[in-house]
């Protein structure tokens, strides 16, 4: 409904509700309705209290469809001599010097069943010899473009402010989806997501079978009740999981080429320095935050990935501060020409039993590789913050392992098992002071697992297999206005080193500018066996502390810089522990809106660490970015020593289908050194 001359002081009404008005007048409302009759009213009440009512009598159909159909008929003769088949790769019958008819038959329909049901289906036999056109119907390439374009977060410009999306994505020459809500049942292409747990989470393109059936009742806390996910698919394609470290740069190969193009999943992970257990994921959306070239088998993120994050704690373990950083993908691909069967099931059930108790089951089983996973799972909280969750799981067989890469993609290591069954238990507590006392500011974690020899659940394989056992805690705890207090503990039993840490920290906020901060840290680490890595293969236990001081200028001044200076020493050690007394200094400076600058400087008994970073947002659609690292004993690499990576590069969109990139890394140090030139069009 609209309507324009409303004068100043009359109220505008549609269906009941008020209507705001412009400055003009004029005024417009939309209403989405059910199925059925209704009348709508609009109604304007003036200043003296008259009013005038408008109405309309309409009846919205309860089925509503959209279909067309294609069919295409190709009557032709080629005359040619030699080995035509053989030059043009064409198998059918169109170079034997006779006529050949080829045909395409391909209908899209999209309606509601009962007004409650929608109804998506597609069919297209590609177009090919007629006598073929329905015997090879079943036949599927895993090669087929599956696009999956959200609306609302895919932007290309076809001058007519219009959206793409598939609609009936298939590998397949048929698709259909009937869903109600959040439920449905369809044949086609998809991507399955089993998630909510640690140790059974299964992320998939498929072609195939899914039933997915969601209640429409939710807990008091927003989530539904019950929901139900089963899969069966044979779709022609290997998985292929890959964790890169974060380099500096936005470039990142991988390990296969020709993907199928929509089959990636991205996300980036912060894992804890100590345990290695995961602190924060991040999902990266196809687009806005990175591009993938299918065929080369590269991906592009829209910002730099730095190598480390903000640790939380004040105590540095190594030359340079934070939590590793990781880009993690998964993707389908078709190893060379031969077919693959790789038959797969799966699914997921999952219930509220009441508005404080959880109970739900994952498995899966593939072929090739041979994998079967199976788990529970349950929580009981108290509020969303404060709960107690368990989980169990059972393994067998090696399954699709995992490629690590430290250098972009530019080098591999293969992480596997040797398969058999293997389990995995973890135990997760939660409490969040304000759901347990009015007033409180904090939160308390505490976690237990254990994973077995071969345990090969994905994102779980440990360093050669070998078995691992965890618990920690930590504790935030917000004393007053500005004074907050830090616990945190770990402690690790493998099969290659023990550990043990702890650590408290205390901050204080002086006054809006300055903010200090104290810590002590103590560990032990008993190494059972060696490695390249000095600061791996050490043996003690030691005991350090730090002071830091942060410093932020007014916020009315718009300074928009930041720094901090730091220094920390080791108060005791023993056994093959080195010393840490270190000094640092670092900050951040934002030029203007588009150039921020960063840095770290220091220096102690484990040698000289820089960190420098630059990024400049040279127009929307254009960026520059820098990154430098020096660390004398990174500990992931394999090598001993000091080791530099400088990494520069660049990336500019001409248009929506053409893009530049471009990255250099310098790489030098007691390690590997050598220059990579890196392209991409």
């Amino acid at each position: 409904a609209n309507g324009s001359g409303i004068k100043p002081g009359e109220v505008v009404t549609f269906l009941g509700q008020p209507v705001p008005v412009d400055a003009k007048g004029d005024f417009a409302a939309r209403q989405i309705l059910p199925a059925g009759p209704h009348v709508v009213e609009v109604e304007v009440k003036k200043a003296d209290g008259q009013s005038a009512r408008y109405s309309r009598n309409l009846s919205i159909a309860a089925d509503d469809w959209f279909y067309l159909g294609i069919a295409d008929l190709t009557l032709g003769r080629n005359s040619t001599s030699g080995p035509a088949k053989l030059v043009t790769a064409d198998a059918t019958d169109h170079f034997d010097n006779q006529m050949y008819v080829d045909g395409r038959l391909a209908f899209y329909l999209k309606g509601k069943v009962k007004g409650e049901w929608l109804l998506t289906a597609s069919a297209d036999t590609r177009e090919q010899p007629l006598k073929s056109l329905f015997s090879n119907f079943a036949e599927k390439d895993p090669r087929y473009l599956l696009r999956s374009l959200d609306p609302d977060k895919y932007y290309p410009v076809y001058g007519d402010d219009s959206t793409a999306i598939d609609d009936a994505p298939t590998q397949g020459k048929f698709f259909v989806r009937l869903a109600r809500g959040d439920s449905q049942v369809m044949w086609g292409s998809f991507k399955t997501s089993l998630t909510g747990t640690e140790f059974a989470n299964f992320s998939r393109a498929l072609y195939g079978a899914r039933a997915k059936l969601v209640s429409d009742s939710a807990t008091k806390y927003g989530e539904k009740r019950g929901s139900l996910e089963v899969f069966a698919a044979d779709p022609g394609t290997l998985q292929s999981r890959e964790e890169f470290r974060g380099t500096g740069g936005s470039l990142y190969y991988l390990h296969n080429m020709d993907i199928t193009p929509g089959s990636e999943r991205v996300w980036v992970e912060i894992r804890d320095k100590d345990t290695g257990l995961v602190l924060k994921t991040q999902q990266l959306i196809a687009v806005q935050d990175y591009e993938v070239n299918a065929l080369q088998g590269r991906i592009t993120l829209r910002e730099a990935l730095a190598s480390t994050a903000g640790a939380g704690t004040l105590v540095q373990s190594g030359d340079l501060s934070g939590h590793p950083v990781y880009l993690i993908t998964t993707y389908e691909y078709a190893p060379g020409v031969s077919s693959v069967s790789s038959m797969v099931l799966g699914g997921r059930a999952s219930a509220w039993v009441n508005d404080h108790l959880q109970v739900g089951t994952s498995g899966y089983s593939q072929d090739g590789p041979r994998q079967n996973l199976k788990g529970v799972d349950a929580t009981l909280r108290y509020k969303p913050g404060t709960y107690v969750k368990v989980e169990g799981a059972q393994s067998d067989g090696a399954g699709s392992g995992m490629q690590t890469s430290q250098d972009g993609g530019f080098g591999f290591n293969s992480v596997s098992v040797a398969g058999g069954k293997a389990n995995a238990q973890r135990l997760e507590a939660g409490v969040d002071f304000a759901e347990v006392k009015d007033g409180s500011k904090g939160r308390a974690t505490f976690y237990w697992q254990d994973r077995e020899t071969g345990f090969s659940g994905p994102g779980q394989i440990s360093s050669g297999g070998e078995a691992i056992t965890q618990q920690g805690g930590s504790v935030t705890w917000q004393a007053s206005n500005t004074t907050e207090l830090k616990l945190k503990a770990d402690e690790k039993d493998a099969t290659s080193q023990t550990s043990k840490a702890a650590e408290v920290n205390v901050s204080h906020t002086l006054n809006p500018n300055w903010k200090a901060g104290v810590g002590v840290r103590a560990d032990d680490i008993n190494t059972r066996t060696a490695n390249a890595s000095p600061t791996l293969s050490q043996s003690g236990n030691r005991t350090d502390a730090v002071l830091r001081m942060d410093y932020t200028p007014d916020a009315d001044k718009k300074a928009g810089w930041s720094a901090y200076g730091y220094g920390q020493g080791t108060l005791d050690k023993s056994g093959t522990r080195r010393g840490n007394d270190r000094f640092g200094l670092g900050g951040e400076r934002r030029l203007n809106d588009r150039f921020k600058l960063g840095g770290e400087v220091s220096d102690g008994d484990g040698g000289f660490g820089a960190r420098v970073s630059g990024d400049w947002q040279v127009d929307d659609r254009s960026s520059l970015y820098t990154n430098y690292t020096l660390t004398p004993d990174r500990t992931d690499d394999g090598f001993r020593g000091r080791a530099g990576l400088l990494t520069t590069g660049g990336k500019t969109r001409f248009s929506d289908s053409l893009s530049l990139n471009a990255e250099e890394r310098y790489q030098h140090g007691d390690g590997p050194s050598g220059l990579i030139h890196a392209f991409g069009l």
